[in-house]
């Protein structure tokens, strides 16, 4: 592993459940040399990526709170579906999410929130479970065999070294959602929230990522299904005729 690989490698362990960590527990979590370590991190605060505290304790840095900012207001999909998901949350009364498939994980990068109070606990920046849940099942819709089998892969084992999901299993999942071209998931990553996405995929702009609602199970019991589906469904085709169109502008311009 290179060293600015490892290096990077610290900042995944900051999360939040062990929001603060010391050299020492560094070292230890990630089998690093103290001496390596204490570099490391020294280089990380110069970046300001991360922030000494007292008691010899390091958290996430402000940098990384400004390198947010500029996805958020750079990011050409984010600008495209922003305006879109903010008009249809507040069409459907319901909180809007769009998540994408990055390296081997499923992230939510956007949140619309308008409904019922929801609160989930899967908002923008937030890994998503593998195999569980409307958008990670419609994002796992719009991705190729060999593109499926390599997030099988990464993605199989749980903490405990446990099979999360068998590969036929999953294959069955994927077949029927791309059937029916949409996922619904009731309860399968917080009871209190039914989630409908449809998948999104652009594949000259490298993008497989999906277009969901999350709503209480009341509020599902009212909707038509299928009405909401289609709602959906022309919400995403623009946000990625929008985007063609943005980045089509971008790459006209003069270097």
């Amino acid at each position: 592993m290179a060293s600015l690989t490892k290096m990077l490698a610290i900042l995944d362990l900051f999360t939040p459940d062990t929001p603060a960590w010391n050299v020492e527990g560094i070292a230890a979590k990630l089998q690093y040399s103290v001496p390596t370590t204490y570099r490391y991190v020294k280089e990380l605060c110069s970046a300001g990526l991360l922030l000494s505290k007292p008691g010899a304790k390091f958290m996430l840095g402000a940098r990384i709170i400004e390198l947010d900012y500029q996805i958020r207001t750079a990011d050409p999909l984010l600008k495209a579906a922003q305006p879109i998901m903010n008009a249809l949350a507040h069409e459907v009364n319901c909180d809007v999410v769009l998540g994408m498939l990055y390296n081997n994980d499923v992230l939510t990068i956007h949140h619309e929130f308008v409904g019922e109070g929801v609160q989930p606990g899967y908002g923008r920046g937030r890994k998503l479970p593998p195999f569980k849940g409307a958008l990670s099942k419609a994002v796992l819709s719009s991705i190729s065999r060999k593109e499926l089998d390599k997030f099988y892969d990464a993605n199989q084992q749980s903490d405990d070294g446990s099979v999360i999901i068998q590969w036929d299993e999953l294959l069955e999942d994927v077949k029927k959602t791309r059937a029916r071209q949409y996922a619904i998931s009731k309860g399968e990553l917080e009871k209190a929230f039914v989630g409908i996405a449809v998948p999104m995929k652009n594949a000259n702009l490298d993008i497989a990522a999906a277009l969901g609602l999350i709503m209480t199970p009341r509020y599902f019991s009212l909707i038509e299904t299928r009405r909401v589906v289609e709602i959906l469904r022309d919400c995403a085709t623009r946000i990625l005729r929008d985007l063609d169109e943005g980045t089509s502008r971008l790459s006209s311009l003069p270097a």
